[in-house]
C-alpha cells in the first residue's frame, strides 16, 4: 500500500465512530427535548443532559477533525508522490477528490463548533 494511501484508509474507522455519536446526540437532543416540554420540572437533569450533549458534540468535532488531518495527511503525501513519480493525470482527479473531503469536514467542524453555542442557548 502506498505510504500516502494509508491516512485515507483510517477514515472508514472514523466514519463509524462519527455515524454513531450522531445517533446518540439525536437521541440524547429529544430526550432532552421532551424532558424540556414535559410539566414536571427537571431542571436538574435538563442542565446535565445539556453538557453530555456539549461534550458529545466536542467529541464529533474531534473527530471531524481528525479525519480531515487524516485527509490532509493524504493530500501532502499524495503530492510528494506526485512529484516524485510524475503521473499526473490520475494524482490531478485523486487529489481532487480527496481534497473536497477535507473542504467538506472543515464545513461540518465549523457547524458543529456553531451548533454547541446554538444548543446552549436554545436551553
Amino acid at each position: 500500500m502506498n505510504s500516502w494511501i494509508f491516512p485515507i484508509t483510517l477514515l472508514a474507522g472514523i466514519g463509524f465512530l462519527i455515524a454513531s455519536k450522531v445517533c446518540q446526540v439525536i437521541a440524547l437532543y429529544a430526550e432532552i427535548n421532551h424532558l424540556s416540554h414535559s410539566h414536571e420540572n427537571h431542571r436538574d437533569i435538563v442542565t446535565k443532559k445539556i453538557s453530555q450533549l456539549a461534550l458529545r458534540i466536542q467529541a464529533l468535532v474531534g473527530l471531524y477533525e481528525s479525519a480531515g488531518a487524516f485527509v490532509l495527511s493524504g493530500i501532502l503525501l499524495g503530492l510528494i508522490t506526485l512529484l516524485l513519480l510524475m503521473d499526473i493525470p490520475g494524482y490531478i482527479v485523486l487529489g481532487g477528490g480527496v481534497l473536497y473531503v477535507f473542504i467538506a469536514l472543515v464545513m461540518l467542524i465549523i457547524y458543529s463548533t456553531r451548533s454547541i453555542r446554538i444548543r446552549k442557548a436554545q436551553f
